[in-house]
Formats: C-alpha cells, sequence, structure tokens
C-alpha cells in the first residue's frame, strides 16, 4: 500500500499534538495551551500519553508557583530553632573552615597541623597541601609568626618564605616544608 505525502501530512496532524495546536501557530514558537497538556502531549511519545498524571502535575505547577512567590509553607519542616542548632553542630569551634583549604588539604599532615594550630591561635588559619613536601600556612597576624613558626618547627617543618596574604589584607602566609 503506497501513502501520498498530502495522506502521511494529514495522518501526523491527526495523530500527534499537531492536532491540537491553532491553524496559525508557526513551528518553534510557544506552545499556546497548558503546560499540562504539552507535558501530556510531548509524553505521548514514550508512555502513550500515560506518563504525566495531569492532576497531579498542575498540583505541582500551583505549590511551585507559591513556593515561588513565598505564600506556601517551606516543605522543610523545622523551626528556626533547630534550624540554628544543626548550624551551630555543623560548624566547627574555630568558625567555618576556609573552603579552598578544605577541598585541597586532604593531606593528613596539612589537616594535623592546622588542627594543632588552631587549637590556641585567636585567628583560625588554613593549612593547604601545595606539591611533594611544600606547604602554605594561611591568614596568620603578623603578630602571630613568631609562635607559628616555632609550632611549624616542632612540628619537624621548616618555614621557607614569609608572604603578605593574597587573600585577606592584614595578614601573612607562610611557605613551609614537612
Amino acid at each position: 500500500m503506497k501513502i501520498t505525502k498530502r495522506q502521511l501530512t494529514r495522518i501526523i496532524k491527526e495523530e500527534g499534538y499537531y492536532s491540537k495546536l491553532p491553524k496559525w501557530h508557526i513551528d518553534g514558537h510557544a506552545w499556546p495551551g497548558s503546560l499540562e497538556d504539552l507535558a501530556h502531549e510531548q509524553s505521548r511519545a514514550w508512555g502513550h500519553g500515560n506518563v504525566v498524571d495531569k492532576k497531579g502535575f498542575k498540583s505541582q505547577i500551583k505549590k511551585s508557583v507559591r513556593l515561588a512567590t513565598g505564600t506556601d509553607s517551606s516543605p522543610l519542616r523545622l523551626s528556626e530553632r533547630q534550624l540554628r542548632r544543626i548550624i551551630r553542630e555543623a560548624i566547627p569551634r574555630g568558625g567555618a573552615p576556609d573552603v579552598v583549604g578544605a577541598i585541597t588539604s586532604s593531606d593528613p599532615k596539612a589537616e594535623r597541623l592546622q588542627h594543632l594550630i588552631n587549637g590556641w591561635i585567636t585567628q583560625p588559619i588554613t593549612v593547604e597541601f601545595v606539591r611533594g613536601t611544600s606547604y602554605m600556612v594561611k591568614g596568620i597576624e603578623p603578630a602571630m609568626i613568631p609562635e607559628v613558626t616555632e609550632e611549624v618547627e616542632e612540628f619537624g617543618g621548616s618555614v621557607v618564605a614569609e608572604i603578605s596574604s593574597g587573600t585577606t589584607p592584614g595578614l601573612k602566609d607562610l611557605n613551609i616544608t614537612l
């Protein structure tokens, strides 16, 4: 059985979501109907129209709009007190760690030295692994450099250079070897 191009075009228009489009619709333009209808029609290719639950989809759209406009209750069922307690437990005593230091300092030596120094220093520092035996101690107050240097030497390392901090004005960084 042969089908002409005109017949094939008519079958496609009757079957697909093209039949739902107005005659004036131009391909590539926005869907003129509701989001639920679009999702239903698009899902016909995968699940014969059974993928999208129109009622459930509509309620999810409404809930999303209410959340975005701030008129719906939070999906997170915590009181402000509970949230504060969770945050307090998550942040270590010395304050929030330096994110760059946390990512790059997976070296156990760096972590031990950082923990040791942060145990007594007033302004928390970070120790980052550079390469080989080189490490960077970041965020030291200039007045604390002699004490930190002594701590590094007791730990078995030595200070190679003292550098002005590139991230925090007024603080110093130490280039050390361990």
